[in-house]
């Protein structure tokens, strides 16, 4: 079974676009990499957990507020749950895993949640690391693409490579970026 397909056996938001999306984007940064640790700050049922998982990632971290239904089930001893908010994470939390290669963001839905995760996710993230941001862009959170802004703005560290779905914006370090800002718009383009 194709590695979406399987991905559509948990309830989740993220449509089969996005997922292709992130697999190219997983597969890209393991050959480029040859790694491949991954994160999801916030998290909802699966759908995302298990397309990293099957897009071959060493190790994946899940941290999240909220008790995981996934947890109980899931038997994989490369996933590693955290259970609290973004803000209280050890930023050295690297010394585990390694730094990360790609982390899927899709926390709090406020402002503060946002600035938070973005803060991890800036320490976590490798040099050559993709970010994914999600529900930046949807209309019941319309405070986040302002946050977004801002700390793009203020650290300098990431820029946007790509909106996907209208809801999940691709961003890269600026050391990396021009290379990943290549490999989108030739996946876009085909």
């Amino acid at each position: 079974m194709d590695i979406i397909e399987n991905a559509f056996n948990y309830e989740g938001f993220t449509s089969k676009f996005s997922l292709a999306v992130m697999k190219n984007l997983c597969s890209f940064l393991k050959e480029k990499n040859k790694k491949l640790n991954t994160a999801e700050i916030g998290y909802y049922k699966g759908r995302t957990t298990s397309l990293v998982l099957n897009a071959g990632s060493e190790n994946h971290i899940i941290i999240d507020r909220y008790n995981s239904p996934l947890e109980e089930h899931l038997n994989d001893s490369r996933v590693r749950f955290f259970k609290k908010p973004s803000r209280f994470i050890e930023p050295d939390l690297y010394k585990d895993f390694g730094s990360l290669d790609f982390i899927f963001l899709d926390g709090g839905h406020n402002r503060t949640d946002l600035w938070n995760d973005l803060s991890l996710a800036n320490k976590l993230l490798s040099y050559e690391g993709i970010l994914l941001v999600d529900d930046i862009n949807y209309e019941l959170f319309p405070e986040l693409v302002k946050c977004l802004d801002e700390y793009c703005a203020l650290t300098e560290d990431f820029f946007k490579i790509a909106l996907i779905d209208s809801r999940q914006m691709i961003l890269a370090r600026s050391e990396s970026f021009l290379e990943y800002y290549k490999y989108c718009f030739f996946f876009f383009s085909n």
